[in-house]
């Protein structure tokens, strides 16, 4: 990112006015690095030297400061967007979904997810995902689960990643059959399932009590490893 804005510099410096895409390429630059702060500077810059920001450009400074980890920075240029004439698109949800999910902000993330459905935005695995993270985060494996439901395989394919949150949240809950059941759905669709979820899983049966349930899966994981390191083995 230092180097780009040599280059950025250099250019001022040469008589050449950067552009759109010049700018763009700055930021993003900066989201690499998370210089959210950096990035900021030259989106603001850029609008005191008469340039036009456009979706790449707003994306890729609220993408630099969902990396930072600053969901209201993220909100702020998502806010402003409309005065600049801006179309927010699916990418520029999910940067601001998955700043609030880092951040724990479920009740933003909804907001912003029921905001995309009113706007006809098309929303993605990524979109969903940030979500029940955002619910994880939360404590809202109620919503966290309904949120995996909504999803239209047809349009939006769940992947591993959105069934481990969904996993997550619903341990953190002691919600243990509701976490087996997304074990068992993950078989279904073949996917695969990490260690960390076999041991959200193993957790929350004991939590309840469940300790057979709780040994089986234990043998689960067992089998689950055993296999690995065969098929590993076999391919060496």
């Amino acid at each position: 990112w230092e180097e780009a804005l040599q280059l950025l510099s250099l250019m001022w410096r040469s008589g050449v006015t950067p552009n759109t895409i010049t700018f763009s390429a700055t930021i993003s630059a900066c989201e690499k690095a998370a210089e959210w702060k950096k990035a900021l500077h030259m989106l603001n810059v850029m609008e005191q030297s008469r340039g036009e920001p456009d979706s790449i450009t707003f994306n890729a400074a609220m993408s630099t400061c969902e990396k930072a980890g600053v969901w209201e920075m993220a909100l702020s240029l998502f806010a402003v967007m409309p005065q600049r004439h801006v179309e927010p698109n699916t990418i520029t949800f999910n940067a601001s979904i998955s700043a609030c999910a880092k951040a724990g902000k479920w009740r933003e993330a909804l907001h912003l997810c029921s905001l995309m459905t009113r706007r006809k935005v098309e929303s993605d695995t990524i979109t969903v995902s940030a979500a029940i993270s955002a619910c994880e985060k939360g404590d809202a494996w109620d919503i966290a689960i309904n949120l995996l439901k909504a999803m239209n395989p047809r349009t939006v394919q769940a992947n591993d990643i959105t069934y481990n949150s969904a996993i997550s949240a619903c341990e953190r809950c002691g919600r243990w059959a509701e976490v087996l059941a997304l074990l068992g759905l993950m078989h279904v669709a073949k996917l695969e399932v990490e260690g960390i979820s076999y041991g959200d899983a193993i957790s929350s049966c004991k939590r309840a009590s469940r300790w057979q349930s709780a040994q089986h899966m234990m043998t689960v994981v067992r089998n689950s490893w055993t296999r690995s390191k065969e098929g590993s083995d076999g391919r060496r």
